[in-house]
């Protein structure tokens, strides 16, 4: 029986036209995302996530000579320093409310519109409420949830649990039993349960109930 040898790499490198070798480089690179730093470094990657906020548009705000810091400063009605403009969603800045985020400026317009109609209503604060939005993100392969700030300390437990086949990840984090910040990636029916018990605000969780948000999703 006759053996075939195949021919290796420099071996296939020079019986192919130099165009070929461009053409592949090129291909490569499209399909390759690099990262440039600002000192010059290329990192070359598989993904690039960016996390960077928002940034509130303030031209015609400023023009106007409303009060503005990072965005344009409201009250709890959502009433510009000027009494006759109102201003809402992402150029709206209420200290102790989120921005960025639809709910939030849906129920900014909401309260925009009953203060324009001489109802005595208002915008409370997270603080008031005692609640924190959820950020959630739904995109080809990816479902993510996740809401508070993942700082951690020794008065913080945190757990975390995923799947590398699943392409999921989960992080609970509590305070004194209290659920305090949470992210899941591709792993909705735990971060429904999650968000679920974040309402009930004087909630602690027990062990138990800890185990069995973190089994969910699983298998």
């Amino acid at each position: 029986m006759q053996t075939k040898e195949f021919p290796n790499y420099t071996q296939v490198k020079s019986r192919l036209p130099q165009w070929f070798w461009q053409t592949l480089r090129i291909v490569t690179l499209l399909l390759t995302f690099i990262l440039i730093l600002a000192n010059g470094t290329a990192l070359p990657a598989d993904l690039l996530l960016f996390c960077v906020g928002i940034r509130a548009q303030t031209s015609l705000a400023e023009s106007l000579a409303l009060d503005i810091n990072r965005g344009v400063l409201v009250d709890a009605q959502m009433q510009t320093s000027d009494n006759d403009i109102y201003c809402v969603g992402d150029a709206a800045e209420l200290p102790g409310t989120a921005s960025g985020l639809w709910s939030v400026a849906n129920e900014q317009g909401k309260i925009a519109a009953a203060a324009l109609l001489g109802l005595d209503t208002t915008m409370a604060t997270n603080h008031e409420t005692k609640t924190t939005p959820a950020v959630q993100l739904k995109v080809g392969g990816i479902d993510l949830k996740c809401f508070g700030s993942l700082d951690e300390n020794e008065d913080i437990k945190s757990y975390t649990g995923g799947d590398v086949d699943q392409h999921q990840w989960k992080h609970l984090l509590l305070k004194d039993g209290k659920i305090t910040a949470g992210v899941f990636v591709n792993a909705p029916l735990m971060a429904n349960a999650v968000i679920s018990a974040l309402k009930q605000t004087d909630k602690k969780l027990s062990d138990e109930e800890i185990k069995d948000f973190m089994s969910r999703d699983s298998g």
